[in-house]
């Protein structure tokens, strides 16, 4: 004779069976999170171009085109870069490859921070 508990632990086992046998596992379910906020992230890219862009355009004394082309160019950099990056992380490792775009934001960004011109 067998009590709840045990069949509860049974189907708690198949289903967590299942769902790895599916490839919806801990992993998938990360992956899924960390795409998504990757997604996120990027679309506030974009919502910050806008709210910032004007400041760039009379700071740095830019035209309608030369700002939207910055964007453009920034946009592009961004869907490349990822292509890259996520293929170097598969040869060297997600970690190092995090430190490094890491590190290169930090710099780059400092950069911008000090730019006075286009």
């Amino acid at each position: 004779e067998t009590n709840c508990c045990e069949v509860a632990e049974a189907e708690d086992q198949n289903i967590n069976e299942a769902l790895e046998g599916a490839g919806c596992g801990f992993g998938t379910i990360l992956y899924t999170l960390g795409s998504f906020l990757f997604c996120c992230l990027f679309g506030s890219e974009v919502v910050m171009f806008a709210i910032v862009g004007p400041v760039i355009k009379c700071d740095w004394n830019l035209s309608s085109f030369s700002l939207t082309g910055l964007q453009t160019i920034t946009t592009i950099a961004t869907m490349c870069s990822s292509g890259i990056a996520s293929s170097l992380g598969d040869k060297f490792g997600r970690r190092p490859m995090a430190l490094i775009g890491a590190i290169g934001v930090t710099i780059t960004g400092t950069l911008c921070a000090f730019t006075k011109a286009y």
